[in-house]
């Protein structure tokens, strides 16, 4: 049984790693494993299904506990960044005839996963790098993915950490989270810091400066004008940069210079940089970026790939645990748990 489950996380970790099963199985049969395609995916969806398990029952047990148990990350400052992703989750087929190749017609939906990502900081406020980072992904909703990130915060035990700051770019399903967050783990306010990324931020100016069709008239140019807001952007000081901005709304282009404005004024709290760097708190969400990249557009996301929605969970939970270098602690989880056993189809 036990050779079972470690033939399984072998070919799960090369199904994981390689950009194709193909690939995967090449890989395979360097080392002596000839196995068949379909055979190479059911064995990896069966060590995912075991991961997934445990996962599950890991996190929920955190979110019970009434001590504040140590872990990892007790007594660090840590970072938390949590960002989405796309790729196509595959539905049913539709009714119709078979294309030329006689594969059955069916929609090829865009999905967004959600990564996130856990690290600890040095005193210059970068990911300390003799500390592993920690990172995870799934299919779920907004809701899932916080209650996920809660579960994994507190088993790393977060709730002792000298600091949490969390990163994210704009979105609202994030920032309308972050309280949440962080009453779930009871962080202290002043302990707590929220940090909308800088590089995002400097994408919105940019959209501010091409609402304008012609500078003539202005006073001034564009590069002048973004130069000016980028100095203000990065000291930190919102209100004197929402004034400079207010001088593009003008005429039928005020109500959408208005509209990205209004970007600065919900996140003015989570922009104050030149403060953050000061204290050594991160400005910057670039970690779970990567993670993105290297989790979800390396391997789930291209040109006529298509996943089923448990699939694609899978791959998601196994890839990361890859590339944070966690594997072995995944492997031998799953070795010590119960053998096994098929699950029926919802």
């Amino acid at each position: 049984q036990q050779r079972h489950a470690a033939l399984r996380a072998q070919v799960a970790r090369e199904i994981a790693d390689a950009d194709s099963v193909s690939v995967a199985r090449a890989s395979l049969q360097e080392h002596g494993l000839e196995v068949p395609h379909k055979t190479a995916l059911r064995l990896t969806y069966q060590f995912a299904d075991q991961a997934l398990e445990l996962r599950a029952k890991a996190t929920s047990e955190a979110m019970t506990w009434i001590d504040k148990r140590d872990g990892e990350l007790a007594g660090k400052h840590i970072a938390v960044a949590i960002d989405g992703g796309r790729l196509r989750i595959r539905e049913n087929p539709t009714a119709g005839r078979r294309r030329a190749n006689g594969h059955q017609r069916y929609d090829a939906k865009w999905r967004e996963p959600k990564i996130m990502t856990i690290y600890v900081l040095g005193e210059d406020g970068k990911k300390a790098p003799k500390h592993r980072a920690f990172l995870d992904g799934t299919m779920g909703d907004a809701n899932e993915a916080f209650t996920l990130l809660v579960g994994h915060l507190r088993l790393l035990g977060a709730q002792k950490a000298a600091s949490l700051t969390l990163l994210g770019d704009g979105a609202e399903w994030i920032w309308g989270r972050a309280e949440e967050l962080r009453q779930a783990l009871d962080v202290p306010r002043d302990r707590f810091y929220e940090v909308v990324d800088y590089y995002h931020a400097v994408e919105k100016l940019t959209e501010l400066a091409d609402i304008p069709k012609s500078w003539s008239g202005t006073g001034t140019t564009r590069t002048e004008w973004m130069s000016r807001a980028k100095s203000y952007l990065t000291a930190g000081r919102i209100e004197p940069l929402m004034a400079h901005a207010e001088e593009l709304a003008v005429g039928r282009r005020a109500g959408e210079v208005h509209k990205v404005m209004d970007y600065f004024v919900k996140n003015e709290a989570r922009m104050r940089y030149s403060r953050f760097k000061q204290a050594g708190i991160p400005i910057g969400s670039g970690a779970v970026e990567s993670g993105v990249r290297r989790v979800v557009n390396q391997r789930l996301k291209g040109n006529s790939i298509y996943w089923l929605e448990e699939h694609a969970e899978a791959v998601l939970h196994l890839r990361a645990q890859l590339k944070a270098g966690r594997w072995e602690d995944l492997v031998r989880a799953t070795l010590r748990h119960p053998a096994w056993t098929p699950r029926a189809k919802a």
